[in-house]
């Protein structure tokens, strides 16, 4: 059976690096080559992973590419999708999926209009721990939801991250969306109303938020996000995905990443080193397997969208200091 065929777009997110491992740990799919605006990285991400560096427009117009991942600046995100999506490739792009309303409707209707699927990098989607808890809520074992709660702690990134022209905002934007969608998920429909307390709390001078509180209604459930950078400098960036789910009969409570081992160097960042199962890898098996099967991903558009709603709503309760209602518009 023939591999499939995947290109990488841009090493601008962190997790590029991670993605490329595990689709070269796939084996059914190929890394057929790596397209980024900086040439000099691009090249040493093709070397480290054992591939071609591309242009964007030979990466796309390669026959044997059937489908990209995405991990431009969130900004970026639009342009990189359309482009794909008119060449024909199926899309797995990091989150949050646009910084836009306006873009994330683009984007879904170009995949749509051009046959493509749209995969949005939700990978906690992917974690065993949040299956079971799926499978337990979907279940009833633990009664009608009532209320849910939910952590996404990392430290500062730094970089584009804190550009508002490329991020879209800070911590707000950038942890939220995993957990929102995750309530999503497991109410199983899209929130009513968001209020949102926020803003530059922890770095002097940051100019973008780096902590804040998210309290979404999904009619008569409620839920509840810290998505602060407050790990200190030298701690890892992200790896903190904490939920409890009250319901009617239980409690349910998973916390996503708790099978690592703490590593420290001197005079490098703290490493967790997990040895439970790799949610990067299972996200990206997803794109390579809805590739070859014709079926819809996992974690689709529509979910990118109505996360994104949740965090950029966030952001005008921040601004009005008012409760914000959904759907949203731009």
């Amino acid at each position: 059976m023939r591999k499939i065929g995947v290109g990488m777009v841009s090493f601008d997110h962190m997790h590029a690096k991670s993605y490329a491992r595990c689709f070269n740990q796939i084996p059914s799919c190929r890394l057929v080559g790596i397209a980024d605006a900086d040439e000099t990285r691009g090249q040493a991400m093709a070397r480290e992973y054992s591939t071609r560096y591309m242009s964007l427009d030979q990466l796309l117009a390669d026959e044997s590419v059937d489908a990209v991942c995405i991990c431009s600046a969130n900004a970026k995100h639009k342009e990189h999708v359309i482009r794909a999506a008119e060449a024909g490739k199926n899309i797995m792009v990091e989150k949050p999926i646009a910084t836009k309303i306006s873009d994330a409707r683009e984007m879904i209707e170009a995949c749509r209009k051009n046959g493509v699927l749209l995969q949005v990098a939700f990978v906690m989607r992917y974690s065993p721990i949040v299956l079971e808890a799926k499978n337990a809520i979907d279940s009833g074992s633990i009664g009608r939801i009532q209320a849910m709660s939910g952590t996404n702690h990392g430290s500062m990134p730094g970089g584009w991250f804190v550009e508002r022209a490329l991020s879209g905002g800070g911590a707000i934007i950038d942890h939220t969306v995993h957990v929102a969608d995750l309530m999503n998920w497991f109410v199983g429909r899209r929130a009513t109303q968001v209020f949102a307390l926020g803003g530059n709390r922890l770095y002097d001078g940051l100019g973008i938020d780096d902590s804040g509180f998210v309290l979404i209604r999904y009619g008569g459930v409620v839920g509840s996000i810290d998505p602060s950078w407050s790990r200190p400098e030298g701690y890892p960036i992200w790896g903190d995905v904490k939920m409890r789910v009250f319901g009617s009969e239980a409690t349910l409570e998973l916390d996503g990443f708790s099978q690592n081992l703490a590593v420290t160097r001197r005079g490098e960042r703290l490493s967790l080193q997990g040895y439970g199962s790799n949610v990067d890898y299972y996200t990206c098996l997803d794109l390579v397997e809805s590739t070859i099967r014709e079926r819809a991903p996992r974690a689709s558009g529509q979910d990118g969208l109505a996360a994104l709603e949740i965090a950029l709503a966030a952001y005008r309760s921040i601004d009005t200091g008012r409760p914000v209602s959904l759907p949203l518009a731009d």
